[in-house]
C-alpha cells in the first residue's frame, strides 16, 4: 500500500498519518484524476487527427472562441432548439405513449 501511495505523490510520513478511509479516498481521487488525464489525451489525439484530415484549417481564433458563452434571446434560443429537433428527425411520440411502451422494461 505504501508503494502505491508513493506512486501518486503521497509522502511516507503522510501515508503513516492517514486513516484507512483517508487512504482509500485519496487513491479513489487519484484514480479519477488519472482517468480524466487519459480522457484528455484521447480527446487531444482525436482533435489532432481530425485537424490533420482538413484541407484548410479553421483560424485559431475560431477554434478558441467559446461558442457556449454567447448570449441568445429567448426567441433565438427556441428557434435553435426547433432547428436541432428538425435535424435529429425524432419520431413523433407522446410521453404517455413512450411510457406505455417502456413500462414493462
Amino acid at each position: 500500500m505504501l508503494v502505491e501511495a508513493m506512486s501518486v505523490g503521497v509522502s511516507e510520513a503522510e501515508f503513516w498519518s492517514m486513516s484507512p478511509r483517508q487512504y482509500l479516498n485519496r487513491m479513489k481521487a487519484e484514480g479519477k484524476a488519472a482517468k480524466r488525464r487519459q480522457d484528455d489525451r484521447k480527446e487531444l489525439a482525436w482533435w489532432t487527427e481530425n485537424m490533420a484530415r482538413h484541407k484548410r484549417l479553421p483560424s485559431l481564433k475560431d477554434l478558441l472562441a467559446d461558442k457556449a458563452s454567447r448570449t441568445l434571446s429567448v426567441e433565438d434560443g427556441f428557434e435553435e432548439l426547433r432547428a436541432r429537433k428538425k435535424a435529429v428527425n425524432l419520431p413523433k411520440i407522446t410521453q404517455e405513449e413512450w411510457l406505455r411502451r417502456h413500462a414493462g422494461k
